[in-house]
C-alpha cells in the first residue's frame, strides 16, 4: 500500500500489510520511522521522501493507494493523476480528507476561517478546507 504522508501504521497492525509512506519532508519520515520504530512495525512499513507529482515507483506496484489529510496541499487533479499508474490491475484508490460543510453555524463557519488563517499561518504554506464540492 502506497501512504501518501507518513501514517499507515492502522493498516499495518490491523491487516497486516506493507506499506510504504511518502512526503516530501525528510524530517516528517524520519519522525515516521521512530514511530514505526516505537510501534514495533519497521519491518513492515517504509518511509521515503518523494514528490508526489513524479512517483518513483514501477507500473502496478501497489494494491491501494492512500492520501490522508493531504490533498488540501496538493493540485488535486495533478496528484490523483499519479495514482493510477502504480495501482495494480484493480487497485483501490481511498482519500481521507476533512472538508467543511456549508450548512454551518455562522459561528462555526467563523471559526474554521480563524483556523485556517492561524494553520496557514504555522506551516507557511497557503490552507484551505475544501468543500465537499471541491
Amino acid at each position: 500500500m502506497l501512504y501518501y504522508h507518513t501514517g499507515g501504521f492502522t493498516s499495518t497492525r490491523k491487516i497486516g500489510c506493507n506499506v510504504v509512506g511518502i512526503d516530501i519532508a525528510e524530517l516528517f519520515i524520519e519522525e515516521a520511522k521512530e514511530r514505526a520504530r516505537r510501534q514495533s512495525v519497521s519491518e513492515r512499513v517504509e518511509f521515503r521522501v518523494a514528490d508526489t507529482y513524479a512517483l518513483p515507483f514501477e507500473a502496478g506496484t501497489f494494491d491501494a493507494v492512500i492520501t490522508e489529510f493531504v490533498s488540501q496541499f496538493l493540485d488535486r487533479g495533478r496528484t490523483f493523476k499519479e495514482f493510477a499508474p502504480v495501482l495494480k490491475t484493480e487497485g483501490y484508490m481511498g482519500i481521507n480528507e476533512m472538508y467543511k460543510e456549508e450548512r454551518i453555524s455562522p459561528k462555526a463557519a467563523e471559526e474554521i476561517a480563524h483556523a485556517e488563517k492561524v494553520f496557514g499561518e504555522i506551516i507557511e504554506l497557503p490552507f484551505s478546507l475544501p468543500t465537499p464540492e471541491e
